[in-house]
């Protein structure tokens, strides 16, 4: 899901929900929040903040020969993990077809 102010306005405000599963088991949530403020119309900025939780059912671990035949087998393991995200941009547009952009 989705919702938004009005994106003509200076400053804005986003916000999603996400939610997604397999059948082998993987589970993520993830939430965010967008802030987007645009004082002229060449100029524009936004934080975003994201969080996910999540359980990934068959996450690659290591190679390891378990049965001595001198063959590696690949080692699974189910991962938990809860990850914030933080992402920064801002645009300037010189010309329509000229713009700078920072990203962090």
């Amino acid at each position: 899901s989705f919702i938004a102010t009005d994106s003509r306005k200076k400053f804005r405000v986003s916000t999603n929900i996400n939610y997604s599963s397999s059948e082998a088991g993987s589970v993520n949530r993830r939430t965010g929040v967008n802030f987007t403020f645009q004082p002229r119309p060449a100029w524009q900025g936004t934080l975003s903040v994201d969080y996910t939780r999540g359980r990934d059912a068959a996450q690659w671990i290591e190679n390891v020969d378990t049965d001595g035949d001198g063959a590696d087998n690949h080692v699974y393991g189910t991962l938990q993990r809860n990850v914030i995200s933080m992402t920064a941009r801002t645009t300037y547009a010189f010309t329509r077809d000229m713009t700078l952009e920072v990203y962090l």
